[in-house]
């Protein structure tokens, strides 16, 4: 059934409004923290310390320690979702602007909905509403529009391509993550694999962040104040807090609501950036913001349609 908990629904919205401010900030933190430091190995740091913490506090909490065969099956989640999704999209930051990078990520709804009717990654094969493949198919021509040369769109505002596609494939990875996630029971609770999944998710970073060079170029005197906040912000609030109070709502909340984060945050991110970045709104992000967050809108709603069909008395 949607109500998961008796949790009270301030309690909710107060959670619901953590997440849409904090998630939709971190892509500000990002921006100003991957110029003077290397942003595999930064987020690697961040995740892995994010991790730890979690960990050990929840086992002071009494929590049971999670068996080998739990510790292996996030494994997969945690490279999916922190390595190729998070990884990719903070790395895109050093060429794309924060807005940018946040609608990308809001477009996971479209990549689930389309694995779930292609039955891809392990997905149950669900054939969409007419409501929602219409919504499919706008979605990703906002992508599209997006990314896509000036050239071909007929609309100025190019995108660096190799932002553009990091940020196609982080989004894709972060759905193939969430899916695996829902699909492969870990054991345990919510919190506790969070925790495994950005150990293993910081590890896969970190890795990568050696394998590309980034140690080489990388000079710990040129770090700036404001990249040190950003990551301090980033690991307390964007993953400790933001996870804790995500992993609350998906047993407390009904699904569709906290799904909505999806389409808040981009907006809140535009507004940071124009406000704090002074990022552009070109006439091609508008329109693709439009198409996106409308398209993501009619997917999350056509969802909850059929959750309710599937609900049994």
């Amino acid at each position: 059934m949607e109500e998961k908990t008796t949790a009270s629904r301030t309690a909710v919205w107060a959670a619901m409004s953590g997440i849409y401010l904090i998630w939709g900030s971190t892509y500000l933190a990002v921006q100003v923290t991957v110029p003077s430091a290397p942003p595999f190995l930064m987020n690697g740091a961040r995740n892995l310390l994010s991790g730890c913490i979690l960990f050990v506090t929840l086992r002071a909490a009494g929590a049971r320690r999670p068996s080998a065969g739990c510790v292996k099956r996030a494994m997969g989640t945690g490279l999916l979702l922190m390595t190729g999704g998070s990884g990719l999209v903070v790395w895109s930051q050093k060429m794309v602007p924060s807005g940018v990078a946040a609608l990308m990520v809001g477009s996971v709804p479209l990549w689930l909905a389309l694995l779930d009717y292609l039955g891809g990654a392990g997905a149950r094969r669900h054939r969409p509403t007419p409501a929602a493949a219409l919504g499919i198919l706008f979605g990703f021509g906002g992508i599209a529009l997006l990314v896509g040369p000036a050239k071909l769109t007929g609309i100025r505002g190019d995108i660096d391509p190799a932002g553009a596609l990091a940020l196609v494939f982080g989004a894709l990875f972060w759905a193939l993550g969430s899916i695996r996630s829902r699909n492969s029971a870990v054991g345990g609770s919510s919190l506790m694999n969070a925790a495994l999944h950005m150990g293993w998710g910081g590890v896969g970073l970190a890795i990568t962040g050696i394998l590309i060079g980034e140690p080489a170029g990388f000079d710990p005197r040129r770090v700036t104040g404001a990249a040190l906040a950003g990551f301090v912000y980033l690991t307390v609030f964007g993953s400790l807090v933001g996870f804790t109070l995500y992993s609350w709502l998906l047993e407390s909340a009904p699904t569709t609501l906290v799904s909505t984060y999806a389409y808040v945050n981009p907006v809140v991110a535009i507004i940071l950036g124009v406000l704090f970045l002074d990022e552009n709104l070109s006439p091609r992000v508008l329109v693709s913001a439009g198409l996106i967050l409308l398209s993501v809108l009619v997917v999350t709603m056509s969802g909850r349609g059929r959750a309710k069909r599937q609900v049994t008395p």
